[in-house]
């Protein structure tokens, strides 16, 4: 796989994984509050030891509740026929690279694609 080259000024080396480009993204000190719900939503979220479906659910919850967008706090509790899907990418998976990755989100997509041509989703989300 060819290499993929970060450029920032916090870092600059090759980087040879999808996963690696994540892990080498900069990241706020544990100290930086981003505001109470957030900060809730996140212990779970970041959390390696937690299931797919807790973190699904907090991020259902946080969307339903704290999402700045009325759309996406509706799908959230699936109300008026709104509802979104959710892909989630894990870091195995992008240990994995690319174009597995890629190959992830494109059957998401084309699932989510059939569910809103019949109704039955408003929206997509990708989440790693």
């Amino acid at each position: 796989m060819t290499a993929i080259f970060a450029t920032s000024t916090s870092f600059e080396y090759p980087v040879q994984t999808l996963a690696d480009v994540v892990r080498a993204v900069p990241t706020h000190a544990e100290s930086v509050s981003f505001g109470r719900d957030i900060d809730n939503a996140n212990s779970v979220l970041l959390a390696p030891d937690r299931s797919e479906e807790e973190k699904r659910s907090v991020l259902s919850i946080w969307i339903g509740r704290w999402q700045p967008c009325l759309f996406a706090r509706m799908a959230a509790h699936c109300s008026r026929g709104l509802e979104f899907d959710l892909c989630w990418i894990h870091e195995w998976e992008m240990d994995r690279g690319r174009e597995y990755v890629t190959a992830i989100i494109q059957s998401e997509r084309r699932r989510w694609k059939g569910r809103a041509e019949r109704g039955a989703s408003s929206g997509s989300l990708t989440f790693s």
